[in-house]
């Protein structure tokens, strides 16, 4: 079975970008949502199909939503699902540490890179 990554961001181009780039990097099963609420609802949906995700890239900046909220919601319902926080200017030194203190223990910067990406899943 391929590995399961859920992508959240609001930003319909950056969902594609990232989504080509892991195309191009190997086989995954991959599902896109555009906000919080989308994502709390997929990952209820996954685990009681039992059929929970491997990786979460999830964007700190999105329109409507804080990231670091998000994040502390996610790890109340799937504590050790892989998360890939994601971002531009709100990739703060500050929300880093935060995200560290919540089990985050990679980070990428937006827009997405392929060779960043991919760096991402070699050290995996």
């Amino acid at each position: 079975m391929y590995p399961k990554i859920l992508i959240c961001d609001d930003m319909v181009y950056s969902r594609t970008l990232l989504k080509n780039i892991l195309d191009q990097i190997g086989q995954f099963i991959i599902v896109e949502v555009e906000n919080g609420k989308d994502l709390m609802k997929e990952l209820e949906k996954s685990q009681q199909k039992n059929s929970s995700y491997n990786y979460l890239f999830l964007d700190l900046e999105m329109r409507r939503e804080d990231g670091i909220a998000l994040l502390r919601e996610v790890r109340e319902i799937a504590p050790s699902l892989e998360v890939i926080l994601s971002g531009g200017v709100s990739l703060t030194d500050e929300n880093i540490k935060t995200g560290i203190d919540l089990g985050v223990k990679r980070f990428v910067a937006k827009p997405y890179k392929a060779r960043n990406v991919r760096t991402i899943f070699k050290s995996m």
